[in-house]
């Protein structure tokens, strides 16, 4: 009877791995960039963006996302670069890149109430090199290349530029890559009411969004992050305020379901699908669906990337983990 059992027991699930790195898992861009820092030499890097097609713009922001991040920790590459190619389109890309996360790692990650005048002092001494840097790359950017604007676009919701400033780069942005998928999640950013906007302007702006964007594509998914966005607001202000009960009324449910149909309806796998399933899966699991989520985990290969779900505590992740094993 123990050998009869020990087969009908069902497989463990495995405890999804939290990945932070903004390459996301991508095999060719993690390689890219770690030759580059193991080895001092930029040409890898260099190389491998000059070598993306203009179609290729998701991938061409998480590159330069990933090598801004490496920049920061080891540098002696990326100076290489800078001083062998000033003028260079990608390298001035990745600089205001990275002057832009060592802003924003200046100020920390916690609210404006929760931030330090100091933080705040350093934060903004450094997003005005960010704001020179960034025009110098998108003087210097392609036609095709909207990469320096979705930078452009972060560094003005940190300087808290007025709305004409958002507006002119977001049509700059749009006219070069009217899909971009780090585009919109940046507009929809500023546009969210924790930052310039309010509940009602960002939802117009993702529904707009999904409803002009081909099925498949990344942009069907910005309902989600809107609601994501509009929860993290509501128990800000509300600590009794109920996930479960926002997430399984029904139009929210109906258009959580609809979005992700729209984008799992895509031909191929896309550069960032691991974000998608992330947010997907955080959106299932926010309304307590563990078969559902637990069907994302695995359709992600047991993967969690770390937006959106470092809004909320570190042991979240494994509580949920629990609960998908427990209901399965």
């Amino acid at each position: 009877m123990a050998f009869i059992d020990r087969f009908r027991r069902r497989p463990s699930i495995p405890m999804p791995v939290l990945i932070t790195d903004p390459a996301m898992g991508d095999a060719d861009i993690a390689a890219m960039r770690d030759l580059a820092v193991a080895s001092g030499d930029w040409k890898p890097a260099a190389a491998y963006l000059e070598g993306l097609e203009p179609a290729a713009h998701d991938r061409r922001h998480m590159a330069v996302d990933a090598l801004a991040d490496a920049a920061l920790r080891s540098p002696a590459w990326f100076e290489a670069w800078r001083r062998d190619r000033p003028d260079a389109p990608d390298m001035l890309a990745v600089r205001a890149e990275i002057l832009v996360k060592k802003a924003w790692e200046a100020r920390g990650a916690g609210r404006a109430e929760d931030t330090g005048r100091d933080a705040f002092a350093e934060f903004f001494r450094i997003l005005e090199q960010a704001d020179r840097a960034c025009r110098a790359a998108t003087d210097a950017a392609p036609a095709h290349d909207a990469v320096p604007w979705v930078t452009w676009l972060n560094a003005a919701r940190g300087q808290q530029l007025e709305r004409a400033v958002f507006d002119r780069r977001w049509a700059a942005l749009k006219e070069r890559q009217p899909q971009s998928r780090a585009g919109h999640y940046a507009a929809l950013q500023f546009l969210c009411e924790k930052w310039f906007g309010s509940h009602e302007e960002m939802f117009a702006f993702a529904r707009a969004a999904a409803a002009e964007a081909p099925v498949g594509a990344t942009t069907k998914l910005l309902p989600v992050q809107a609601h994501v966005e509009y929860v993290l607001q509501a128990t800000h202000r509300d600590e009794s305020f109920s996930r479960g009960t926002y997430w399984n009324s029904p139009a929210v449910r109906e258009e959580l379901l609809a979005a992700q149909a729209a984008w799992e309806a895509r031909s191929e796998p896309g550069p960032t699908d691991l974000y998608e399933y992330s947010l997907l899966a955080y959106a299932q699991a926010q309304s307590g669906r563990w078969r559902e989520t637990g069907a994302l985990f695995a359709a992600a290969g047991h993967r969690v990337f770390h937006r959106p779900w470092w809004y909320m505590p570190d042991a979240y992740l494994g509580l949920v983990h629990e609960r998908v094993a427990k209901d399965r």
